[in-house]
């Protein structure tokens, strides 16, 4: 054991992670229908789990953020690179398949881009 080491901490922080993946398999085949691509889907849901895995466990709630601020995250690296493909779904949409508010959704999409550049 380390320091400061909390075995608390670990099956709370899995558990973080199996909601997110429900959270996933919930709203991957909407985003798909409104014409996102694949791979903004993906790269949203990697980014999301490195930083699910690195600072955890978070709420419901939070994940309910956490998942549309990666989203917008992806397209806007994406969009970058000029490697953008499908439909470039908006805050408002979001909003509607997630059922989270705009505000905090861009207050995560700063805190992530602050965290994972």
């Amino acid at each position: 054991m380390y320091p400061g080491y909390s075995s608390k901490k670990e099956p709370i922080a899995i558990g973080c992670i199996k909601e997110f993946e429900t959270l996933i398999n919930e709203k991957r085949a909407i985003l798909l229908n409104m014409g996102v691509d694949f791979k903004t889907i993906k790269l949203a849901i990697e980014k999301a789990n490195s930083y699910l895995t690195n600072k955890g466990p978070f709420t419901d709630k939070q994940l309910k953020h956490i998942f549309p601020a990666t989203i917008i995250l992806s397209q806007s690296n994406l969009l970058g690179l000029g490697k953008l493909q499908g439909t470039k779904i908006n805050e408002r949409q979001l909003e509607e398949i997630f059922d989270a508010d705009r505000k905090t959704t861009r207050k995560w999409k700063d805190i992530l881009e602050n965290e994972l550049g």
